[in-house]
């Protein structure tokens, strides 16, 4: 299906006018996010990110669909807790939501080979913490048109995702191998991807992390479903300045065929980057 296709507003689905109630299980979560930062003797790990769809190549398409997101997640021992928002528009049927990401996850030991990340949570659908607020207020700071845009309702959904990798050293500072990942949100959107992963690290730091691969994608959300290719082909890019600064670029990270940029900063991470398409 052509992910070009709009929706009249008249076939959105009903069960998406939901009580605004559905809102406190994310403020919820935020403030247990917060008491994890406030012990630092417990926390080991701080990265905080964002992105948006700058490179985008359509201008009248750009800040359009997955325009932008904002990630924060802090390590704790074995397990990594995450918030995560992104924001959806779709001028055209003149709506939009917001996907926020309340997750817990920790590293799966399968010996010296594998590298395995679990992760489970709950997804909000509808009006979240940042969306049109803040797209407005980068649009007024760069004198752009705001966008006002009729919200969905709300919704709760489950979460599980799964990631797994297999690095072979192929000389100094290099190593090769797949990656695969599976992600997926009943009642929004799932997706599995499957890819080869360089990542060259000649230095600590310096980094540099590529991956292409296929992504198959699945929307069970009405709105959401003309926008998604089935199965297209996904590229990452990302370099990491020493250890804590990284800038990523990446096509068809949310299943739109789409470009996207992120910037994101890490303070302390114990464990190994974990960064990929949502």
């Amino acid at each position: 299906m052509s992910p070009h296709r709009r929706l009249p507003p008249a076939s959105l689905p009903s069960n998406y006018r939901r009580a605004a109630w559905l809102r406190l299980p994310v403020f919820l979560g935020l403030t247990l996010l917060a008491a994890a930062l406030a012990s630092p003797a417990q926390a080991q790990g701080l990265r905080i990110s964002t992105g948006n769809d700058l490179f985008s190549g359509d201008r009248q398409a750009r800040d359009d669909l997955y325009t932008f997101s904002a990630t924060i997640e802090v390590e704790r021992g074995a397990y990594t807790f995450g918030l995560r928002e992104n924001a959806f528009t779709d001028r055209a049927a003149g709506v939009r939501f917001d996907e926020t990401y309340l997750s817990v996850g920790r590293d799966i030991p399968l010996g010296p080979s594998w590298q395995v990340h679990a992760e489970a949570g709950l997804v909000h659908v509808g009006h979240g913490l940042f969306g049109q607020s803040a797209q407005n207020a980068v649009h007024r700071l760069l004198h752009q048109a705001e966008v006002e845009l009729r919200y969905q309702g709300s919704e709760l959904l489950p979460r599980l995702a799964l990631v797994a990798e297999r690095p072979f050293a192929v000389a100094s500072g290099l190593t090769v191998g797949p990656r695969f990942e599976l992600d997926g949100v009943p009642g929004l959107r799932s997706f599995a991807l499957a890819g080869a992963q360089v990542l060259w690290q000649p230095s600590d730091r310096f980094a540099l992390q590529v991956l292409a691969g296929g992504r198959y994608s699945d929307a069970s959300l009405d709105l959401l479903e003309p926008h998604l290719a089935e199965f297209t082909a996904v590229v990452r890019l990302q370099l990491a300045l020493a250890e804590r600064i990284y800038l990523a670029w990446a096509y068809n990270d949310y299943g739109d065929e789409r470009e996207h940029l992120t910037v994101g900063y890490r303070l302390g991470w114990g464990g190994r980057g974990r960064d990929q398409g949502r």
